[in-house]
């Protein structure tokens, strides 16, 4: 037997599909809408567990240019400080871009992470690429500006991933930003390397293991005869400066101002003070970030009175 026609003679039964169709056509807007505003070319920080960055980055990186991405490219950088120590010649430096060299700073155990538990990522961030970091092991979701969230269109939160803002991402690019020098300045660092690491290896040899002494490898460069004293490392005082205070602390908060340190999210570890308090609904701070005073807002949940 044909079922009833949409018509006022089974109002019951025209209800609920009307419903129905209401339903799903929200839905269908809504997913709509949630993709119209991605789209968005840019740079985005992914949570990934901590200590294992370098290996989240691998896996973002095997998907790049593939159909899993539909061909969006995806570079992808785990902010590190350079040591002291290190720095690119500028014949190797010809050529790369800002974004290659940061990624060039050596992971190695000793690296300093300012943002441990993140890693960045360009990319036009369409449905296909948000699905397939989010099906990435490891990728545990986005961050939002100065507050952490996270969100799935499978879930439809609404929650958009958005990007880094410009002021942030250039303080974080000053954070890490590695020296170009000179190919013979190169040259002398490159020699005292070599001569600390053979002393290494000989006393490990003979059974005791010598205090490292970066300072020297420094020194020896600023005294080579070969090197070109005129040429200036990328890096300026300035962004040392604030590269040493973001490791070691910076300004303190005005006297009577309510101190905080950041337990979760990409400010996790960096200490302030709070400008505006709003209980539950979290407060607007001030935190000392690579040597300067920043604002940024920050939920209940995410920082501790100290």
């Amino acid at each position: 037997q044909a079922q009833a026609a949409y018509s006022m003679a089974n109002p019951v039964a025209d209800a609920a599909r009307k419903t129905k169709l209401n339903v799903a056509k929200r839905d269908l807007d809504r997913q709509m809408d949630f993709q119209g505003q991605m789209e968005s070319e840019g740079w985005y920080m992914c949570e990934v567990p901590e200590t294992r960055e370098s290996q989240a980055a691998e896996k973002i990186e095997v998907i790049s240019g593939t159909a899993k991405t539909d061909g969006e490219d995806l570079v992808v950088w785990v902010p590190r400080v350079p040591k002291d120590t290190f720095a690119i010649a500028e014949s190797e430096a010809k050529g790369k871009t800002r974004i290659d060299l940061l990624r060039s700073v050596p992971d190695d155990e000793n690296a300093v992470l300012p943002f441990p538990g993140y890693v960045l990522v360009h990319t036009k961030l369409t449905q296909t690429v948000l699905n397939s970091l989010e099906e990435i092991y490891g990728v545990k979701g986005f961050a939002s500006s100065g507050v952490t969230k996270y969100g799935s269109t499978r879930r439809q939160t609404g929650e958009k991933p958005r990007r880094v803002p410009a002021m942030q991402l250039e303080t974080m690019m000053q954070m890490c930003d590695v020296r170009v020098v000179s190919d013979a300045e190169h040259a002398v660092m490159a020699e005292a390397l070599k001569k600390q690491a053979e002393a290494k290896a000989r006393a490990e040899a003979m059974g005791s293991l010598p205090d490292a002494d970066d300072a020297e490898i420094v020194d020896a460069a600023d005294a080579g005869d070969a090197v070109d004293a005129t040429s200036e490392p990328t890096v300026s005082a300035e962004a040392m400066a604030m590269r040493e205070a973001a490791i070691h602390g910076g300004n303190k908060a005005p006297d009577g101002a309510t101190q905080i340190e950041v337990k979760v999210g990409p400010f996790k570890g960096f200490k302030g003070y709070l400008a505006n308090d709003k209980g539950d609904d979290g407060a607007d701070a001030k935190l000392v970030i690579f040597g300067r005073e920043t604002d940024v807002t920050l939920e209940a949940g995410e920082f501790v009175t100290l």
